[in-house]
This record gives structure tokens, sequence and C-alpha cells, in this order.
């Protein structure tokens, strides 16, 4: 065989490589956008607060199984260039919106979990889910009037205060809901997993700002 031959052999060989390979390509890419088999995403949503503050919710997945953690992240973000002064308001959009176990916190944000799909219209219709457990909470509460925010950043000092700044940010990790457990003391509690369904998740802070995600279980 000649080497023109071979040049032209070796040439035919390579196009059907790069054609094989361009053809398993498109097919893994028509498998994975088909749906299904795609894993969920993650989502975010904001609402506007008060005087340049921004509420921020975030879940890790709008699709979860039965038993697999629901992780919330919640921060309070000035928006405006300048340092932010805010006073305390608890001028809350719905009750029953905490970040913790107890109610006491020195975040101006909490979260609430609701069985079923709301908007912000009916929400305060419904009634929030137990998911924290049930503890004892101290019987004193820090006194904060407002917070001292800077610019461009959800960096604040609680006032009042003098310490450092600190982040307007929280991670909880939900599990499922807690209940009384009968003939025990009352701190006793009893964990159950979310039962399939779709699930509206609000975070809100102490200005009356409402932010809504949604996620289901299967």
């Amino acid at each position: 065989m000649s080497s023109r031959e071979r040049l032209k052999t070796s040439l035919v060989f390579a196009a059907v490589v790069v054609l094989a390979i361009g053809t398993v390509i498109l097919v893994n890419v028509q498998v994975y956008s088909g749906g299904s088999a795609a894993p969920a995403v993650p989502a975010s949503t904001y609402s506007n607060s008060a005087s340049g503050l921004r509420l921020v919710l975030s879940i890790n997945s709008t699709t979860l199984a039965t038993g697999q953690r629901l992780m919330v992240d919640v921060s309070e973000v000035n928006t405006l260039a300048t340092p932010n002064d805010i006073a305390s308001a608890q001028e809350w959009g719905i009750p029953g919106l905490r970040i913790s176990a107890c109610y006491a916190s020195t975040y101006p944000f909490g979260i609430a979990v609701f069985q079923g799909r709301y908007s912000s219209a009916n929400v305060s219709e419904a009634k929030p889910l137990q998911i924290f457990p049930l503890v004892p909470c101290p019987l004193l509460i820090r006194l904060v009037t407002g917070y001292h925010f800077e610019a461009n950043s959800s960096q604040a000092v609680v006032l009042l205060g003098t310490g450092p700044a600190i982040p307007m940010e929280a991670n909880v990790t939900l599990r499922g809901t807690y209940s009384a457990m009968a003939g025990s003391a009352p701190s006793a509690t009893a964990a159950s997993r979310f039962a399939p369904g779709t699930y509206t998740v609000v975070a809100g802070d102490e200005w009356g700002a409402l932010a809504l995600l949604y996620f289901t279980i299967e």
C-alpha cells in the first residue's frame, strides 16, 4: 500500500472515530436533558425589606426524597453603598417566625414551614409546622434596639452593643417535625419525617418582608 493510500485510510478511520464519539456525546446529552434523571437544583429568592435591606432565602433542593434533609439559608443584606442604621420594629409579616427552638434571637429574621402551597397573600391563614424540638427556653432575653449594617454587606453590629459586626446569616437543617410525647415532660418531643407532598418555606424579617419557596417530598 502506498503512503498516499495509507494516509487516506487513516483519515477515514479518524473521521469514523470522531463521528462515533460525537454520537455518544449527543445521546448522553439527550438522555440527561430528558428531565427525570436530572438532579434537583437549589432555589433562592429575596424580598426587599425596609430602608435598603434585602431578605434572602435559599434551600438546598426543591425535590427531596423521604428522610432527606432540607437545608435552609437566610440572610439580611444592606444593599446601600453606605452604612445603614435600622431600628428594631417587631413588625413581623406573619406570626411564629423563628430561627431556632426558642424565639429569643439576635437575628432580625425567622423561618416557618407549612404543609401545602401558599402565597404571601394567604400564608398567614395557615398553621406552621413544629419544625424545631420543644426545649426549655431562657427567661432572660437580650434587648435589641436595632442594627448597624456595614455598606453592601450582611455584617452588622447588634444594638445595644459594642461588640464586633457579625454576619446576619443563619443556616438551619430540617429533618421533619416534632410533637410532644404523651405522658412525658413538656420538653420531651418525638420527631417525624416530612410526609410526601408539597411544602412552603417562608422567611420573614421584623420589618414585614416575606420570602417564599416551595419543596416537594417524594
